[in-house]
């Protein structure tokens, strides 16, 4: 999931040509998406729908980053005053019915529900743009092709040469972000640092290629060396038509009351959702005794 997570995060960023500085919107609008799409794990069904039991309603997406125009509340204006502001679109707010923007003007994240979106008059301009490129690339070809045919006449030597137009230089003067990028930090996307943070694996293939597979190979070796101590199974040929019930890897990080690392655990359990009542096992239930009853 996190990779999934950071892939869309990243192409949504690029797409709508956003800097970085945005990454906690592009991931909650990310996981937004995520939550409302048919996955195949759970039959073409979407993740919100096993929540709440009811359809999902596509009307409210939108496109990440795209132009939008929030109205202004009839108390801040005056007749004369414009009725709108242009925004950028970022996603959905939590809580309220309403789309969260980014207003330019103010450098700040506003929440509205009066938005105006203006999605396909922007597709449209972009498809006409490309169209008339190519037109424009096609006109220049077939002119450069009719040229071609005719004879190019000679310079003369005496001819004056174009003047040497010098090289714009670059301030060497350091440029410091605007204080108003620190503002931009809200605490209500505090929590999505931890959706791109790397974490506990949860399978041995995430394990081996993580920046802790040299830890988690050390663990996984002192777990099959305490199995073999404690003579934990014992090898017996597999019945015919039979299939080995499989395992998998749990992998824990031991954290103390500040959070900090304390240890790492690795554990290869077995599969116990596969077995079959009658074939795997036969008690459904495991026996247990009342303490004072054998006072």
């Amino acid at each position: 999931m996190n990779r999934t997570l950071l892939e869309r995060t990243r192409a949504m960023l690029s797409t709508a040509e956003l800097r970085k500085k945005f990454w906690a919107e592009a991931v909650n609008t990310a996981c937004y998406v995520i939550n409302r799409a048919p996955s195949t794990a759970i039959e073409l069904r979407t993740p919100m729908e096993m929540w709440t039991g009811k359809p999902v309603d596509y009307s409210n997406l939108h496109v990440f980053g795209s132009p939008v125009y929030a109205m202004y509340n009839a108390q801040e204006t005056t007749k004369l005053d414009p009725k709108s502001r242009k925004c950028l679109f970022l996603g959905y707010a939590d809580g309220v019915k309403g789309y969260r923007l980014w207003d330019s003007t103010t450098h700040k994240v506003v929440v509205s529900r009066d938005v105006l979106f203006t999605e396909d008059k922007v597709q449209q301009i972009e498809k006409d743009d490309s169209i008339s490129e190519t037109t424009t690339v096609q006109v220049e070809c077939e002119s450069e092709r009719k040229d071609s045919s005719e004879a190019v006449p000679e310079h003369e030597e005496n001819e004056p040469g174009e003047p040497e137009v010098p090289e714009p230089r670059r301030s060497s003067r350091t440029r410091n972000a605007p204080d108003w990028h620190s503002e931009y930090i809200m605490e209500s996307n505090v929590a999505y640092c931890l959706l791109t943070e790397e974490g506990e694996p949860s399978t041995l293939q995430e394990a081996m290629h993580g920046s802790e597979a040299s830890r988690w190979t050390a663990k996984n070796a002192e777990e099959i060396e305490a199995l073999h101590k404690n003579k934990t199974w014992e090898l017996v040929p597999l019945p015919g038509g039979r299939k080995p019930i499989g395992n998998k890897w749990v992998y824990k990080i031991k954290r103390n009351s500040d959070d900090q690392v304390e240890r790492y655990r690795a554990r290869l359990v077995v599969k116990g959702y596969a077995q079959k009542e009658g074939i795997d096992f036969n008690e459904i239930f495991s026996l247990w005794f009342d303490l004072q009853r054998f006072e």
